[in-house]
């Protein structure tokens, strides 16, 4: 019998030295059942009822009894598991006993505190033709409810998200929500976890599409601020009360990015919504963006830039080349109104004049004004002319002009015009030849240009102009177009502000 009573004491303290929670772990175990010491001690016994008398042996015996000890270890620790989870099955079936979900918790007490958290996992980009943006969010919220105090040995507990519809939380919704879903692949995205003073912490996954007020004026080298609104719903400020964690209320992942615009920071705030009903809390954060110029300066401004330079090929091109200058002056006319209106196909009819709006408008006007350009040089080129359309050589030699007009009234021909030149061209050949027969008979004398009638000389000096306002346009309508591009970028690029502004207490977002 005393042999036996050592080989029990013996046992318990190879496993108490063994592993370290055969003995000194029980302490955290919930006072409330014996059960579990009645465990330890029968499994004790068993473990001592063979007394090994080679236990100090080595070699096969040693690892056999090593491998024993470690499977009563196991069954030890499975026994003890089974009878925690009992032990909280016990407790959340007796905590939910007596407990209304339809009653606040502090009924007819103070309000309910709620902190708020939110952690941007995906944001979508907007959409400025519908004025709305997506986002993913986890939404985190902690509220205290006295009735789920708990004394339960674990510092919280990790419960099942169905325990949510069995208690009360708070009523919240989004105040400019327009679509919204859960998320319940490949189950329902959400956790809650229970605190020993009562404090519940809560976390679902959504996807929200939001309504976001955009101010056009910049566009495309715009700042939108970007709002998201939670507010209470059926309990006013005498009962729930919202408010943001102190800690980090706005989480937004490094590697965050848009298609089209920057993150620049994001800003927190407290609201009170006043309506018929009452008073009701509400929080507002606010998301800072800012677009980038990539895309539509490669989709827009280099084009327009483009077709405003090739407008001005035409000051090149012969003014009596009418049907070149024509067509490429109706193209580029075309085709920039072709562009402006895809630029604003997907942007909202607002009422102001956007930044875009005024960049169409003025290259609109440039090429424009060179097709108009074209038409007074044509028209100054053909003014005061003869009834015989005129050609370099008659304004070199004599043009018997009312001959010409003379014979062609009389050519039985409908083409007059042409009968014109023909004699024209007729007369300028025998005046050459007479000419050159009398210079071999007269001594040599300088070439002295012949006397022009009154329409002639009106001819070659609007010619002469027509020629100088085509040199001056080569030259202004390019100074022109650089010197309105240096006041359009300063305007909207430089002397803005509205960046600063809508940083201002704003918490910055760094990539």
């Amino acid at each position: 019998m005393q042999r036996v009573l050592i080989n029990i004491l013996f046992g318990i303290l190879i496993i108490c030295f063994t592993y370290n929670d055969g003995c000194m772990g029980d302490y955290l175990l919930p006072p409330q059942s014996v059960a579990e010491s009645k465990v330890e001690i029968e499994d004790s016994v068993a473990a001592t009822k063979k007394p090994d008398e080679n236990m100090w042996e080595s070699g096969k015996s040693g690892k056999r009894k090593y491998n024993q000890n470690l499977q009563m270890s196991q069954t030890k620790d499975a026994l003890r598991q089974k009878l925690r989870d009992q032990n909280l099955t016990n407790f959340l079936d007796s905590m939910l006993v007596g407990y209304d979900q339809r009653i606040r918790p502090n009924n007819n007490g103070p309000p309910v505190l709620t902190t708020f958290q939110i952690y941007v996992n995906q944001f979508y980009g907007l959409h400025q033709e519908n004025m709305d943006y997506k986002i993913n969010i986890f939404l985190r919220l902690r509220w205290n409810d006295p009735r789920l105090a708990h004394n339960f040995t674990e510092k919280e507990i990790l419960l099942d998200p169905s325990i949510l519809g069995e208690i009360w939380k708070p009523d919240v919704y989004f105040s400019n929500e327009k679509r919204a879903n859960f998320h319940v692949i490949t189950t329902d995205n959400k956790l809650v976890r229970l605190f020993r003073n009562g404090d519940i912490y809560s976390g679902i996954r959504l996807t929200l599409t939001l309504s976001c007020n955009m101010h056009l004026r910049h566009f495309p080298m715009d700042v939108q601020i970007c709002s998201i609104k939670m507010e209470s719903f059926g309990y006013d400020m005498t009962s729930l009360i919202f408010d943001w964690n102190a800690d980090n209320a706005v989480k937004l992942p490094e590697t965050l990015q848009l298609p089209q615009f920057l993150i620049r920071g994001y800003r927190v705030e407290k609201c009170t919504k006043k309506y018929d009903t009452g008073s009701f809390t509400c929080l507002v954060a606010h998301f800072i963006l800012e677009r980038q110029m990539g895309y539509y300066f490669i989709q827009m401004y280099a084009p327009s830039v483009l077709i405003v330079i090739l407008s001005w090929v035409a000051f090149w091109i012969n003014m009596d080349a009418a049907p070149a200058r024509t067509a490429l002056g109706i193209t580029t006319v075309l085709t920039m109104t072709t562009e402006s209106s895809g630029a604003r196909a997907s942007l909202p009819k607002v009422s102001y004049v956007k930044a875009i709006d005024v960049w169409y408008a003025v290259c609109l006007l440039f090429v424009f004004a060179a097709l108009l350009e074209f038409a007074l040089v044509n028209f100054l080129s053909r003014k005061a002319g003869s009834f015989c359309r005129p050609i370099e050589r008659c304004f070199h030699f004599i043009t018997p002009s009312e001959d010409c007009e003379r014979k062609g009234r009389q050519a039985q021909t409908t083409n007059r015009i042409l009968a014109c030149e023909m004699v024209c061209l007729q007369y300028v050949v025998e005046e050459s030849t007479r000419k050159s027969k009398e210079k071999r008979i007269e001594e040599p004398t300088p070439d002295v240009a012949p006397e022009l009638t009154p329409k002639e000389k009106d001819r070659a000096i609007n010619r002469k102009r027509a020629k100088q306002i085509d040199n001056i346009a080569r030259f202004l309508f390019p100074i022109s177009f650089i010197i309105f591009n240096s006041f359009y970028w300063v305007v909207y690029q430089v002397a803005r502000d509205d960046l600063a502004t809508a940083m201002k207490n704003a918490t910055l977002y760094f990539h």
